[in-house]
Protein backbone atom coordinates (compact mmCIF):
# COMPACT_ATOMS: atom_id res chain seq x y z
CA UNK A 1 0.00 0.00 0.00
CA UNK A 2 1.37 3.46 -0.97
CA UNK A 3 1.96 5.52 2.07
CA UNK A 4 1.69 8.89 2.10
CA UNK A 5 3.96 11.05 4.44
CA UNK A 6 2.14 14.19 4.08
CA UNK A 7 -1.41 13.05 2.77
CA UNK A 8 -0.59 14.19 -0.97
CA UNK A 9 -0.73 17.65 0.60
CA UNK A 10 -4.43 17.01 0.03
CA UNK A 11 -4.58 15.90 -3.02
CA UNK A 12 -6.85 12.20 -3.78
CA UNK A 13 -5.83 10.10 -6.67
CA UNK A 14 -8.95 11.49 -8.17
CA UNK A 15 -8.06 14.87 -8.09
CA UNK A 16 -4.87 13.52 -10.03
CA UNK A 17 -6.81 12.16 -12.58
CA UNK A 18 -9.40 14.74 -12.54
CA UNK A 19 -6.53 17.93 -13.93
CA UNK A 20 -6.27 15.33 -17.15
CA UNK A 21 -9.32 16.20 -17.88
CA UNK A 22 -12.55 16.08 -15.75
CA UNK A 23 -14.32 12.48 -16.25
CA UNK A 24 -12.37 11.93 -19.34
CA UNK A 25 -10.44 8.72 -17.40
CA UNK A 26 -10.87 6.35 -14.85
CA UNK A 27 -8.76 4.64 -12.72
CA UNK A 28 -8.38 1.62 -14.57
CA UNK A 29 -6.61 3.35 -17.48
CA UNK A 30 -3.71 3.86 -15.28
CA UNK A 31 -3.79 0.63 -13.46
CA UNK A 32 -0.41 -2.17 -14.18
CA UNK A 33 -2.74 -4.75 -13.14
CA UNK A 34 -6.25 -6.07 -13.70
CA UNK A 35 -8.14 -9.29 -12.75
CA UNK A 36 -11.30 -10.97 -13.92
CA UNK A 37 -13.75 -11.22 -11.34
CA UNK A 38 -15.04 -14.98 -11.40
CA UNK A 39 -18.40 -16.56 -9.30
CA UNK A 40 -19.48 -16.01 -6.18
CA UNK A 41 -18.49 -12.64 -5.08
CA UNK A 42 -19.71 -10.50 -2.09
CA UNK A 43 -19.47 -6.98 -1.00
CA UNK A 44 -16.52 -7.72 1.18
CA UNK A 45 -14.58 -10.79 -0.83
CA UNK A 46 -13.92 -10.41 -4.54
CA UNK A 47 -13.05 -13.39 -6.51
CA UNK A 48 -10.70 -13.48 -9.41
CA UNK A 49 -9.28 -15.27 -12.08
CA UNK A 50 -5.59 -14.24 -10.95
CA UNK A 51 -3.77 -12.52 -8.06
CA UNK A 52 -0.97 -12.18 -9.24
CA UNK A 53 1.01 -8.80 -8.96
CA UNK A 54 -1.92 -7.64 -6.21
CA UNK A 55 -1.28 -7.49 -2.15
CA UNK A 56 -2.49 -6.53 0.61
CA UNK A 57 -3.27 -3.06 1.84
CA UNK A 58 -3.38 -2.35 -2.17
CA UNK A 59 -5.75 0.39 -2.79
CA UNK A 60 -8.13 -1.20 -5.86
CA UNK A 61 -10.66 0.34 -7.80
CA UNK A 62 -13.91 -1.58 -10.00
CA UNK A 63 -15.75 0.84 -12.42
CA UNK A 64 -17.54 -2.24 -14.68
CA UNK A 65 -20.81 -3.73 -14.44
CA UNK A 66 -23.25 -1.96 -12.21
CA UNK A 67 -20.67 -0.11 -11.08
CA UNK A 68 -20.41 3.76 -11.70
CA UNK A 69 -18.10 5.22 -14.74
CA UNK A 70 -15.69 6.24 -11.83
CA UNK A 71 -15.98 2.88 -9.94
CA UNK A 72 -15.66 2.31 -6.11
CA UNK A 73 -12.24 2.07 -4.15
CA UNK A 74 -11.55 -0.53 -1.31
CA UNK A 75 -8.23 -2.17 0.45
CA UNK A 76 -7.33 -5.49 0.07
CA UNK A 77 -6.91 -7.06 3.76
CA UNK A 78 -5.65 -10.07 2.68
CA UNK A 79 -5.32 -12.71 -0.42
CA UNK A 80 -6.13 -15.91 -0.37
CA UNK A 81 -5.13 -18.95 -3.39
CA UNK A 82 -7.98 -21.13 -4.37
CA UNK A 83 -5.37 -24.13 -4.62
CA UNK A 84 -2.32 -24.05 -3.41
CA UNK A 85 0.11 -22.58 -5.67
CA UNK A 86 -2.45 -21.32 -8.03
CA UNK A 87 -3.15 -17.83 -9.50
CA UNK A 88 -6.69 -17.50 -8.87
CA UNK A 89 -7.90 -17.02 -5.21
CA UNK A 90 -10.02 -14.10 -3.07
CA UNK A 91 -9.72 -10.63 -2.64
CA UNK A 92 -10.59 -9.97 1.43
CA UNK A 93 -11.40 -6.62 1.98
CA UNK A 94 -10.51 -4.45 4.49
CA UNK A 95 -14.25 -3.53 6.55
CA UNK A 96 -12.52 -0.72 8.31
CA UNK A 97 -11.30 1.15 4.89
CA UNK A 98 -15.19 0.13 3.37
CA UNK A 99 -16.95 -2.62 1.43
CA UNK A 100 -18.59 -2.53 -1.81
CA UNK A 101 -22.06 -1.21 -1.98
CA UNK A 102 -22.78 -4.25 -4.13
CA UNK A 103 -21.12 -7.64 -5.08
CA UNK A 104 -19.18 -8.00 -8.58
CA UNK A 105 -20.70 -10.17 -11.17
CA UNK A 106 -18.65 -12.82 -13.04
CA UNK A 107 -17.17 -10.90 -15.93
CA UNK A 108 -16.58 -7.93 -14.20
CA UNK A 109 -12.53 -6.09 -14.05
CA UNK A 110 -11.14 -5.01 -10.57
CA UNK A 111 -7.82 -2.99 -11.61
CA UNK A 112 -4.85 -1.30 -9.03
CA UNK A 113 -5.56 2.31 -10.69
CA UNK A 114 -5.89 4.09 -7.26
CA UNK A 115 -2.65 2.54 -6.21
CA UNK A 116 -0.92 3.28 -9.11
CA UNK A 117 -1.37 6.81 -8.93
CA UNK A 118 -1.16 6.97 -4.67
CA UNK A 119 2.75 5.28 -5.20
CA UNK A 120 3.58 8.23 -8.09
CA UNK A 121 2.42 10.84 -5.27
CA UNK A 122 4.40 9.02 -2.51
CA UNK A 123 7.15 10.08 -5.26
CA UNK A 124 6.32 13.61 -5.83
CA UNK A 125 6.29 13.95 -2.21
CA UNK A 126 9.76 13.12 -1.72
CA UNK A 127 10.72 15.27 -4.40
CA UNK A 128 8.78 17.90 -3.03
CA UNK A 129 10.35 17.83 0.40
CA UNK A 130 13.82 17.23 -1.14
CA UNK A 131 13.78 20.55 -3.18
CA UNK A 132 12.14 22.92 -0.44
CA UNK A 133 14.54 24.36 1.75
CA UNK A 134 15.66 23.28 5.06
CA UNK A 135 12.98 25.81 6.80
CA UNK A 136 10.60 24.24 5.03
CA UNK A 137 10.93 20.53 4.81
CA UNK A 138 11.76 20.86 8.14
CA UNK A 139 8.26 22.40 9.43
CA UNK A 140 6.34 19.40 7.04
CA UNK A 141 7.27 17.23 9.81
CA UNK A 142 7.74 19.46 12.96
CA UNK A 143 7.53 22.84 14.07
CA UNK A 144 10.52 23.41 15.81
CA UNK A 145 11.10 26.61 18.32
CA UNK A 146 7.64 28.08 18.00
CA UNK A 147 7.21 31.49 19.94
CA UNK A 148 4.23 31.18 22.07
CA UNK A 149 4.99 33.93 24.27
CA UNK A 150 7.28 36.71 23.31
CA UNK A 151 7.09 38.87 26.68
CA UNK A 152 4.17 37.92 28.74
CA UNK A 153 1.69 40.02 30.37
CA UNK A 154 -0.95 39.07 33.22
CA UNK A 155 0.67 35.58 34.35
CA UNK A 156 -1.01 33.66 31.61
CA UNK A 157 -1.22 29.79 31.84
CA UNK A 158 -2.74 28.99 28.63
CA UNK A 159 -1.15 28.86 25.19
CA UNK A 160 -2.13 27.56 20.97
CA UNK A 161 0.15 25.68 19.15
CA UNK A 162 -0.05 27.07 15.31
CA UNK A 163 -2.72 29.71 16.04
CA UNK A 164 -1.73 31.60 13.38
CA UNK A 165 -1.62 28.97 10.97
CA UNK A 166 -4.81 27.46 11.69
CA UNK A 167 -6.34 30.98 12.16
CA UNK A 168 -5.57 31.16 8.27
CA UNK A 169 -5.98 27.64 7.00
CA UNK A 170 -8.96 26.71 8.99
CA UNK A 171 -7.34 24.03 10.29
CA UNK A 172 -8.30 24.01 13.66
CA UNK A 173 -7.26 21.47 15.94
CA UNK A 174 -5.80 19.48 13.04
CA UNK A 175 -2.20 20.86 13.76
CA UNK A 176 -2.29 19.22 16.72
CA UNK A 177 -2.22 15.90 15.36
CA UNK A 178 1.23 15.37 16.74
CA UNK A 179 3.32 12.14 15.36
CA UNK A 180 4.42 10.98 18.46
CA UNK A 181 2.08 12.94 21.34
CA UNK A 182 4.75 15.11 22.53
CA UNK A 183 5.08 18.80 23.23
CA UNK A 184 8.61 20.08 24.27
CA UNK A 185 8.15 23.46 26.02
CA UNK A 186 11.12 26.14 26.87
CA UNK A 187 10.65 29.06 29.03
CA UNK A 188 12.71 32.48 28.47
CA UNK A 189 15.01 30.83 26.35
CA UNK A 190 18.38 32.89 24.81
CA UNK A 191 21.04 32.26 22.48
CA UNK A 192 20.44 29.92 19.31
CA UNK A 193 17.80 27.75 19.37
CA UNK A 194 20.53 24.71 18.44
CA UNK A 195 21.83 25.54 21.86
CA UNK A 196 18.39 25.76 23.89
CA UNK A 197 19.71 28.01 26.48
CA UNK A 198 17.33 27.82 28.97
CA UNK A 199 14.46 25.95 31.37
CA UNK A 200 13.50 23.39 29.82
CA UNK A 201 9.61 22.42 31.65
CA UNK A 202 9.11 18.93 32.48
CA UNK A 203 5.98 17.13 31.37
CA UNK A 204 4.36 17.06 34.82
CA UNK A 205 4.67 21.03 34.29
CA UNK A 206 1.86 21.10 31.84
CA UNK A 207 -0.96 19.50 29.99
CA UNK A 208 -1.93 19.05 26.24
CA UNK A 209 -5.06 19.27 24.54
CA UNK A 210 -5.59 19.33 21.17
CA UNK A 211 -3.72 22.70 20.26
CA UNK A 212 -4.06 23.85 23.71
CA UNK A 213 -1.34 23.85 26.22
CA UNK A 214 -1.74 24.67 29.78
CA UNK A 215 0.70 25.64 32.17
CA UNK A 216 0.22 24.56 35.91
CA UNK A 217 1.79 27.70 36.91
CA UNK A 218 1.20 30.95 34.95
CA UNK A 219 3.87 32.42 33.37
CA UNK A 220 5.96 35.14 34.34
CA UNK A 221 5.78 38.40 33.66
CA UNK A 222 7.82 39.17 30.65
CA UNK A 223 8.74 35.75 30.08
CA UNK A 224 9.00 33.80 26.62
CA UNK A 225 7.62 30.22 26.08
CA UNK A 226 8.87 28.22 23.36
CA UNK A 227 7.54 24.90 21.57
CA UNK A 228 8.89 22.36 19.68
CA UNK A 229 6.15 19.56 18.54
CA UNK A 230 6.21 16.87 15.73
CA UNK A 231 2.53 16.82 13.55
CA UNK A 232 1.19 14.54 11.09
CA UNK A 233 0.32 16.76 8.04
CA UNK A 234 -3.48 16.51 7.27
CA UNK A 235 -5.46 18.49 3.80
CA UNK A 236 -6.52 20.83 6.40
CA UNK A 237 -3.23 21.73 7.36
CA UNK A 238 -1.38 21.13 4.08
CA UNK A 239 -0.18 24.24 2.05
CA UNK A 240 -2.17 25.28 -1.01
CA UNK A 241 0.88 25.75 -3.25
CA UNK A 242 2.25 22.28 -2.38
CA UNK A 243 -1.14 20.74 -2.90
CA UNK A 244 -0.87 22.58 -6.52
CA UNK A 245 2.51 21.31 -7.05
CA UNK A 246 2.04 17.59 -6.18
CA UNK A 247 -1.51 17.35 -8.85
CA UNK A 248 0.77 18.58 -11.52
CA UNK A 249 3.57 16.60 -11.11
CA UNK A 250 1.58 13.63 -10.31
CA UNK A 251 -0.92 14.33 -13.30
CA UNK A 252 1.52 14.52 -15.46
CA UNK A 253 3.14 11.23 -14.61
CA UNK A 254 -0.22 9.83 -14.67
CA UNK A 255 -1.06 11.06 -18.03
CA UNK A 256 2.74 9.46 -19.43
CA UNK A 257 1.31 6.31 -17.96
CA UNK A 258 -1.85 6.74 -19.79
CA UNK A 259 0.38 7.42 -22.96
CA UNK A 260 -0.86 10.98 -23.12
CA UNK A 261 2.73 12.03 -23.92
CA UNK A 262 2.45 10.28 -27.28
CA UNK A 263 -0.26 12.14 -28.71
CA UNK A 264 0.73 15.50 -30.07
CA UNK A 265 -2.56 16.88 -28.81
CA UNK A 266 -2.25 16.37 -25.20
CA UNK A 267 1.73 16.27 -24.70
CA UNK A 268 1.90 19.82 -24.47
CA UNK A 269 -0.73 19.96 -21.69
CA UNK A 270 1.33 17.08 -19.96
CA UNK A 271 4.63 19.25 -20.38
CA UNK A 272 3.29 22.22 -19.36
CA UNK A 273 1.81 20.99 -16.24
CA UNK A 274 5.42 19.39 -15.50
CA UNK A 275 7.33 22.74 -16.32
CA UNK A 276 4.57 24.97 -14.23
CA UNK A 277 5.11 22.98 -10.84
CA UNK A 278 8.89 22.91 -11.97
CA UNK A 279 8.95 26.67 -12.20
CA UNK A 280 6.95 26.87 -8.90
CA UNK A 281 9.53 24.67 -7.30
CA UNK A 282 12.61 26.30 -8.27
CA UNK A 283 10.99 29.87 -6.58
CA UNK A 284 10.80 28.17 -3.43
CA UNK A 285 13.95 26.31 -3.12
CA UNK A 286 15.52 29.67 -4.33
CA UNK A 287 13.81 31.68 -2.07
CA UNK A 288 11.77 33.65 -4.32
CA UNK A 289 8.53 32.56 -3.08
CA UNK A 290 7.29 32.12 0.47
CA UNK A 291 4.67 29.41 1.84
CA UNK A 292 2.45 31.38 3.78
CA UNK A 293 0.65 28.74 6.04
CA UNK A 294 4.39 28.18 7.50
CA UNK A 295 5.70 31.83 7.20
CA UNK A 296 2.62 32.80 9.80
CA UNK A 297 4.08 30.04 12.53
CA UNK A 298 6.37 32.30 13.94
CA UNK A 299 9.86 30.37 15.08
CA UNK A 300 12.28 31.50 17.46
CA UNK A 301 15.24 30.96 15.04
CA UNK A 302 13.69 33.53 12.98
CA UNK A 303 13.87 36.41 15.73
CA UNK A 304 16.23 38.93 16.40
CA UNK A 305 16.04 41.84 19.09
CA UNK A 306 12.18 40.92 20.29
CA UNK A 307 10.96 42.04 23.79
CA UNK A 308 11.30 39.03 26.40
CA UNK A 309 13.87 37.14 23.89
CA UNK A 310 17.63 37.34 23.94
CA UNK A 311 19.62 36.22 20.74
CA UNK A 312 23.55 35.73 22.03
CA UNK A 313 25.28 36.60 25.29
CA UNK A 314 27.51 39.75 26.30
CA UNK A 315 30.34 38.59 28.33
CA UNK A 316 32.95 40.70 29.51
CA UNK A 317 36.92 40.11 28.08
Amino acid sequence: MATLAFSGFGTTWQDVLGLLGGDAYAAADVAKRKATVGAGSSTSAIVVTDTTGFAAADKININTGEFAAEGETVVIASITASVAGGTDGTLTLDADEGLLSAAPAAGDVVNDGPEVIERVMVDVEGQIEARLPSRYSDMLRQIGGEILARHALGSPTVFTLARAAADASGAGTQWANRTNGTVFLWESLSGRWADRWGKELDDADYEVSGQTVTLDASLSDGASLVAQYNYAMTAATAPKCLRQILRKLAAAEAGRIIGLDTEPSRAQYIDQLREEADAELERLGGGKQTIPELEKIELYEDTKHMPGITIGRMERA
